[in-house]
Parts: structure tokens; C-alpha cells; sequence
């Protein structure tokens, strides 16, 4: 899949507008501010997603998300 410049920021900017609620909401649960950064969006084929994610040893947290309508994919966030 190809996704245009404008697409890819689209996805991006969605992404920042949803984590930055996800943080705003859990900054208010905990009591505590939260600092987030910018998310990084890539369009790759999951064989090269592994790859992107980082060094295979190092302990990470993932959400997985379908995508379903036109557009059929799976979002994985990795924090």
C-alpha cells in the first residue's frame, strides 16, 4: 500500500490528537503531569515493522488495533 505525504500526516496528526487526550486523561487520573513526545508514523510490511521496533531484547509495552472499513490494516503502538 502507498500511502500519499498527506496521508501519512494525516495518520500522524491523528495519532497526536489521540495520544495527546490518552495523556491528558491519565495525567488527571494519576494526579501527576505527563511529558509525550511526538508519535512516529511508518507504513511498513510487518516482516520490517519487527525490524523498526528495535532491539528484539529490550522490553516494551504494545496495543494492537484493527483498522476495518475501506481501509484494512492493523495499528501496533509500541511504547
Amino acid at each position: 500500500m502507498n500511502l500519499s505525504e498527506l496521508q501519512l500526516d494525516a495518520l500522524g496528526e491523528l495519532a497526536n490528537i489521540g495520544s495527546g487526550n490518552a495523556a491528558t486523561a491519565l495525567s488527571s487520573m494519576v494526579g501527576v503531569p505527563i511529558d509525550l513526545s511526538v508519535p512516529t508514523v511508518r507504513l511498513l510490511p510487518l516482516v520490517d515493522a519487527v525490524d523498526a521496533a528495535g532491539d528484539p531484547a529490550e522490553e516494551v509495552f504494545a496495543v494492537l488495533l484493527p483498522v476495518v472499513g475501506d481501509l484494512e490494516a492493523h495499528v501496533v503502538l509500541l511504547f
